[in-house]
Protein backbone atom coordinates (compact mmCIF):
# COMPACT_ATOMS: atom_id res chain seq x y z
CA UNK A 1 0.00 0.00 0.00
CA UNK A 2 1.56 3.40 -0.81
CA UNK A 3 0.34 6.26 1.64
CA UNK A 4 0.39 9.78 1.48
CA UNK A 5 3.93 11.16 1.79
CA UNK A 6 4.35 13.64 4.60
CA UNK A 7 5.38 16.90 1.90
CA UNK A 8 2.22 16.18 -0.48
CA UNK A 9 4.35 15.50 -4.30
CA UNK A 10 4.82 11.39 -3.46
CA UNK A 11 2.69 8.18 -2.57
CA UNK A 12 5.33 6.34 -1.02
CA UNK A 13 5.33 2.74 0.46
CA UNK A 14 7.39 0.15 2.42
CA UNK A 15 8.17 -2.96 -0.13
CA UNK A 16 9.39 -5.34 2.77
CA UNK A 17 13.09 -5.75 2.01
CA UNK A 18 15.68 -4.20 0.92
CA UNK A 19 17.09 -3.78 -2.99
CA UNK A 20 20.53 -2.45 -4.37
CA UNK A 21 20.58 1.02 -5.17
CA UNK A 22 22.06 3.42 -7.71
CA UNK A 23 21.56 6.76 -5.78
CA UNK A 24 21.52 9.65 -7.39
CA UNK A 25 20.43 13.78 -7.09
CA UNK A 26 17.48 14.15 -9.51
CA UNK A 27 13.93 16.27 -9.78
CA UNK A 28 11.30 14.07 -10.02
CA UNK A 29 7.98 14.94 -11.95
CA UNK A 30 4.69 13.59 -12.38
CA UNK A 31 4.81 9.66 -12.63
CA UNK A 32 8.44 9.13 -11.72
CA UNK A 33 9.07 5.76 -9.77
CA UNK A 34 11.79 5.68 -7.53
CA UNK A 35 13.71 3.63 -5.04
CA UNK A 36 14.20 5.47 -1.76
CA UNK A 37 16.52 4.09 1.06
CA UNK A 38 16.52 1.00 -0.68
CA UNK A 39 13.43 -0.29 0.43
CA UNK A 40 10.42 2.07 -0.06
CA UNK A 41 9.08 2.54 -3.44
CA UNK A 42 7.86 6.26 -4.56
CA UNK A 43 5.61 7.40 -7.14
CA UNK A 44 5.67 11.20 -7.89
CA UNK A 45 2.83 12.98 -8.44
CA UNK A 46 4.49 16.47 -8.01
CA UNK A 47 8.29 16.95 -8.44
CA UNK A 48 11.00 17.25 -5.53
CA UNK A 49 14.84 16.85 -5.76
CA UNK A 50 16.32 14.18 -3.72
CA UNK A 51 19.01 11.09 -4.41
CA UNK A 52 16.81 8.45 -5.78
CA UNK A 53 17.28 5.55 -7.65
CA UNK A 54 15.47 5.68 -10.32
CA UNK A 55 12.89 2.19 -11.73
CA UNK A 56 10.68 3.90 -14.21
CA UNK A 57 7.48 5.85 -15.32
CA UNK A 58 4.16 5.88 -15.89
CA UNK A 59 4.32 7.19 -19.37
CA UNK A 60 1.70 8.51 -21.29
CA UNK A 61 -0.24 10.49 -18.53
CA UNK A 62 -0.56 14.38 -18.06
CA UNK A 63 0.46 15.41 -14.35
CA UNK A 64 -3.20 15.83 -13.76
CA UNK A 65 -3.95 11.82 -14.52
CA UNK A 66 -0.96 10.66 -12.82
CA UNK A 67 -2.61 12.59 -9.40
CA UNK A 68 -5.27 10.70 -9.75
CA UNK A 69 -4.17 7.61 -10.46
CA UNK A 70 -2.40 7.76 -7.36
CA UNK A 71 -5.20 9.54 -5.61
CA UNK A 72 -3.40 12.37 -4.42
CA UNK A 73 -4.33 14.36 -1.37
CA UNK A 74 -6.64 11.14 -0.54
CA UNK A 75 -5.79 7.96 1.58
CA UNK A 76 -3.52 5.14 0.22
CA UNK A 77 -3.75 3.23 -3.00
CA UNK A 78 -2.81 -0.46 -3.41
CA UNK A 79 0.10 -1.07 -6.54
CA UNK A 80 1.05 -4.35 -7.90
CA UNK A 81 4.58 -4.03 -9.36
CA UNK A 82 5.89 -7.64 -10.60
CA UNK A 83 9.44 -8.93 -12.68
CA UNK A 84 9.35 -10.40 -15.50
CA UNK A 85 11.82 -13.75 -15.64
CA UNK A 86 15.35 -12.94 -17.17
CA UNK A 87 16.85 -15.47 -19.00
CA UNK A 88 20.36 -15.98 -18.55
CA UNK A 89 21.43 -18.91 -20.40
CA UNK A 90 20.03 -22.68 -21.65
CA UNK A 91 17.40 -23.48 -19.23
CA UNK A 92 16.32 -26.71 -20.48
CA UNK A 93 18.44 -29.61 -22.99
CA UNK A 94 16.47 -31.53 -25.98
CA UNK A 95 18.78 -33.99 -27.71
CA UNK A 96 18.39 -33.94 -31.40
CA UNK A 97 18.00 -37.16 -33.43
CA UNK A 98 21.46 -36.28 -35.45
CA UNK A 99 23.40 -34.56 -32.54
CA UNK A 100 24.85 -37.21 -30.94
CA UNK A 101 28.43 -36.55 -29.75
CA UNK A 102 28.16 -32.49 -31.14
CA UNK A 103 29.64 -30.03 -29.16
CA UNK A 104 27.32 -27.11 -28.28
CA UNK A 105 28.32 -23.76 -26.61
CA UNK A 106 26.37 -22.02 -24.04
CA UNK A 107 24.58 -20.13 -26.17
CA UNK A 108 23.42 -23.04 -28.12
CA UNK A 109 25.87 -23.15 -31.36
CA UNK A 110 27.92 -25.87 -32.56
CA UNK A 111 31.00 -25.27 -30.55
CA UNK A 112 34.16 -25.07 -33.82
CA UNK A 113 37.01 -27.79 -33.04
CA UNK A 114 39.41 -26.46 -30.34
CA UNK A 115 36.68 -24.09 -28.58
CA UNK A 116 37.61 -23.47 -25.23
CA UNK A 117 34.94 -22.44 -22.49
CA UNK A 118 32.25 -24.13 -21.17
CA UNK A 119 30.25 -26.60 -23.46
CA UNK A 120 27.74 -29.15 -23.73
CA UNK A 121 27.71 -32.65 -24.96
CA UNK A 122 25.25 -35.31 -24.79
CA UNK A 123 23.17 -33.51 -22.33
CA UNK A 124 26.13 -32.81 -20.41
CA UNK A 125 28.25 -29.49 -19.30
CA UNK A 126 31.93 -29.06 -19.09
CA UNK A 127 34.71 -26.74 -19.56
CA UNK A 128 37.00 -27.21 -22.36
CA UNK A 129 40.46 -26.23 -21.66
Amino acid sequence: MLAQGPWYFEKVGYVGQSFPTADHQTTTSAGDLVLYNGDNICIFYGSNSWSYTRIGKLDGLSADEVRRFVKAGEGEVAITLSLQPIYTGIQELSPDENSEGTTYTISGQIAPKGYKGIVIQNGKKRINY
